[in-house]
């Protein structure tokens, strides 16, 4: 009896504490992504100006992409475009936030409408600007996000038919302007 009691005892104890190490855990795993899709952009932006390229990442999916508007896709074939994924991102990120470069992304103040097409997917119109080395990259794109395990993600970047131009009538330069300068 005293045997059975004892192992009683223990698969008591067992059952009390392993839910708080499951917990404990869950708790203690590093958080990526982002509450909402606007956080997602709120955090591309500060980290932007500090060039944390580590915070910048835990918010772009694992399959991220980036789809250049047409007229930038004629004007650099050499790009590989169609293989932009998230490590020729990180490439691109790594040169533009360089302590060396002055840059800055605005985004979040640029968005225009949103739409959702299902629960864990929000598709964005955003007026993004990129400042960088006293040059400004501009245009439209639709930011599509993607919620994973209760977490949002960038998951596609897809410019725009650049249809703004400066005053001056000449086009303005985009983002995917600027991932053709940084990828050479």
């Amino acid at each position: 009896m005293g045997a059975a009691l004892k192992y009683l005892s223990l698969l008591c104890l067992l059952a009390v504490l392993a839910p708080v190490s499951v917990a404990r855990t869950v708790q203690d795993k590093p958080q990526t992504g982002a509450f909402n899709p606007l956080e997602v952009l709120e955090i591309m932006e500060r980290t932007s100006e500090g060039g944390d390229l580590r915070e910048f990442r835990k918010v772009l999916a694992d399959s991220f992409r980036f789809t250049p508007d047409l007229a930038t896709v004629s004007a650099h074939p050499q790009v590989p475009w169609k293989k932009w994924d998230i490590g020729l991102e990180m490439n691109f990120l790594e040169r533009l936030l360089s302590p060396a470069r002055d840059a800055e992304l605005v985004l979040s103040r640029g968005v225009r409408q949103r739409t959702t097409e299902n629960r864990n997917r929000a598709d964005y119109e955003i007026r993004y600007e990129i400042h960088f080395d006293g040059t400004t990259y501009s245009g439209e794109a639709t930011f599509r996000f993607v919620e994973t395990d209760s977490r949002w993600y960038l998951w596609q970047w897809l410019e725009s038919v650049p249809v703004t131009t400066r005053e001056s009538g000449s086009p303005l330069n985009t983002s995917g302007e600027l991932r053709a300068l940084l990828s050479r």
